[in-house]
């Protein structure tokens, strides 16, 4: 599987970064909605609504010790100076791990034999 590039990075950055946008967008909306409002319980709704609209915008705005977390990679690079690890040799077998326990298959019963029937008389 390919790694993420920093263009990928810079997408999903900036994806989260206009979905906040419009989360807050839509927040600000509802609360001109609610200014308009002549019902009260209808205007505490919207404002409630709002709310939440910004809370999840704010939710996915990236804090500085995320990002900078982010910023090296989903995986650390080994200190400088690291030998590689060689490739495997393909010259020799994969290791053998232990086989998995075998799967018991029920096995029905077998009947009791049947009897030969008796000889029927010749005619």
């Amino acid at each position: 599987m390919a790694e993420a590039g920093p263009g990928v990075l810079d997408f999903v950055v900036n994806s989260v970064q206009n979905r906040a946008a419009h989360y807050r967008e839509r927040a600000a909306h509802l609360r001109s909605l609610a200014e308009g409002e002549p019902f009260g319980h209808l205007r505490e709704k919207l404002t409630e609504l709002a709310d939440q609209f910004e809370e999840l915008a704010e939710s996915l705005t990236m804090r500085p010790h995320v990002a900078a977390k982010h910023t090296q990679g989903p995986t650390p690079h080994p200190p400088p100076g690291t030998p590689p690890e060689p490739p495997p040799d393909p010259s020799r077998p994969p290791p053998m791990t232990d086989p998995p326990a075998p799967i018991p298959i029920p096995r029905p019963e077998r009947p009791p034999p049947i009897d030969d029937p008796p000889p029927s008389p010749a005619a």
